[in-house]
């Protein structure tokens, strides 16, 4: 079986966050460097933050709360 490994932006910037704020950041930096050479990183677009928040606002009338910091993760 192939598969694709991918993440998205929003992660990168989680990884890279947690990496610069940790005792070790030049390594821990470099590390995450190697992992997003490696793998697919989608962006987040204009039209996919539109068609986030049409969906989550939909979400939120119905009454059907969703954890916005997992929210973009799920429209890829």
């Amino acid at each position: 079986m192939n598969v694709e490994v991918s993440t998205t932006s929003i992660n990168a910037f989680e990884i890279y966050f947690g990496a610069f704020r940790s005792k070790n950041a030049i390594k821990n930096v470099k590390k995450a460097d190697e992992l997003f050479n490696s793998i697919k990183v989608i962006e987040l677009t204009l039209e996919s933050s539109k068609k986030s928040a049409e969906i989550l606002s939909e979400l939120l009338r119905k009454g059907t709360p969703f954890p916005n910091h997992h929210f973009f993760q799920t429209l890829y």
